[in-house]
C-alpha cells in the first residue's frame, strides 16, 4: 500500500508543477535511485528527525549512518532502529559528529544533508551547519562520494551560503565535480 501511496503523492506533486519542497516520497526515491545509479551502498544522513529517510532506504544500503542533534528525536530513532545492525543513529551536532562518522566510512557513500532548520516541522537546529558538512565530505580521502543537499530554496538566505559559494567550495576541493539544482535538491558529485 505504501508504494502506491508514495507514487500517487509524487504524481500529484508533478502534476501541480513540481512546487518546492517536493514530498518526502520523492526525496526518498531520489536517494534510492541516486545510490543505485552510482553503485553506492553506504548512506550518511544529517538530520534524522523521525527516521523516515532511514526507514525508506533500508533495502537500498548495506550501511546507514544518521546524525541527529535533538536528544528526543535521537532517542526515538535509536529505539526505532535498534534491531537493525546496519543502521547507526549518531547523537550530536553534525558539525562535530560528521567528521567522526567519516573516520568510519571506508568506501564511497551517498550523503543526504538535511541537518538544518526544518521550516514548520520538528527540528533540533535553528541554523545551518552546511558549510562544515560540505568541507568535511569534500576533504574526505575516499573517492566516489556523491552529495544531495535538501532545501536548495533556502540557500542565499540567513546563514545559508549562496549556491555560488557552494559551487566555489566544491570547485576548490574537487575541481572535476559538478553542482546542479533540481527539484529543490542540490546535487554534487563526480560528473
Amino acid at each position: 500500500m505504501r508504494p502506491l501511496l508514495d507514487a500517487w503523492r509524487i504524481a500529484r506533486w508533478r502534476l501541480s508543477g513540481r512546487p518546492a519542497p517536493p514530498p518526502p516520497a520523492f526525496k526518498q526515491k531520489l536517494v534510492r535511485e541516486t545510490a543505485r545509479a552510482l553503485g553506492l551502498r553506504v548512506l550518511v544522513e544529517t538530520g534524522t528527525a523521525l527516521g523516515e529517510m532511514v526507514a525508506a532506504c533500508l533495502d537500498a544500503f548495506d550501511e546507514i549512518w544518521s546524525i541527529e542533534l535533538d536528544r528526543d528525536l535521537f532517542e526515538r530513532a535509536r529505539e526505532r532502529f535498534a534491531q537493525v545492525p546496519r543502521v547507526t543513529i549518531v547523537p550530536g551536532d553534525s558539525e562535530v559528529a560528521l567528521p567522526l562518522v567519516l573516520t568510519r566510512v571506508e568506501r564511497p557513500a551517498l550523503f543526504w544533508l538535511d541537518g538544518h532548520e526544518m521550516v514548520g516541522g520538528v527540528t533540533g537546529r535553528l541554523s545551518t551547519p552546511i558549510r562544515s558538512e560540505l568541507e568535511a565530505i569534500l576533504d574526505h580521502p575516499v573517492e566516489g562520494h556523491a552529495i544531495l543537499v535538501d532545501d536548495a530554496r533556502l540557500f542565499g538566505r540567513g546563514d545559508y551560503p549562496t549556491l555560488a559559494e557552494v559551487e566555489a567550495m566544491v570547485r576548490q576541493r574537487r575541481p572535476a565535480w559538478s553542482v546542479r539544482v533540481a527539484d529543490d535538491v542540490i546535487r554534487i558529485g563526480p560528473p
